[in-house]
């Protein structure tokens, strides 16, 4: 997976395994990462996700827009409803 595919993502939340070849390191330094700090995590139960937008941003990036408003705004056009 890339960082270009994790823009993409439907998803709010990615798991570890999704990130480390994206950082070109091992699933175990995501989690080393994610104990850290230095990766922003949710947990659910024993679960432990890593939320997208926050992740994205923490590498200088956000998601890709999508939808009927991704497409009005890559069109230049206006969405508000007028």
């Amino acid at each position: 997976m890339t960082l270009a595919d994790l823009r993409r993502l439907g998803r709010g939340v990615i798991a570890p395994s999704e990130v480390g070849p994206v950082l070109a390191c091992s699933t175990r330094t995501v989690y080393r990462l994610m104990d850290a700090g230095q990766i922003p995590e949710i947990r659910l139960g024993r679960r432990r996700l890593i939320p997208l937008s926050p992740f994205l941003s923490m590498l200088g990036c956000e998601p890709a827009t999508g939808g009927a408003e991704g497409l009005a705004d890559e069109a230049g056009g206006d969405h508000d409803g007028d």
